[in-house]
């Protein structure tokens, strides 16, 4: 059975893409054996020094473990990655974003 997410005040946008993105074979592969590691640039002062990439990995890592361990999750350190560093999203908490 597919592992579902958890709403955390309107982030079912949030769920959406997150699912789509796990979803998406080459990709979840490529964060699930941290391929993306060595692509981080965590020098750059204009990003995020890897959290939203890690916090997607783990992510995954959850989402798709092996069955029947739980039927659904909450992306809370994925939501707090993205608050930190998308300041839209931490200054209207609750409110509806669209994908």
């Amino acid at each position: 059975n597919p592992v579902g997410l958890y709403n955390l005040g309107n982030t079912c946008f949030l769920n959406a893409a997150l699912q789509s993105l796990a979803h998406a074979p080459l990709l979840s592969d490529f964060f699930l054996k941290r391929h993306f590691v060595k692509d981080l640039n965590v020098e750059n002062p204009l990003g995020t020094k890897g959290a939203i990439a890690s916090a997607f990995a783990k992510l995954l890592q959850e989402l798709l473990q092996p069955e029947g361990t739980a039927e659904a999750i909450a992306p809370e350190e994925m939501l707090r990655a993205l608050c930190k560093h998308c300041p839209i999203i931490a200054e209207q908490p609750g409110m509806q974003q669209d994908a």
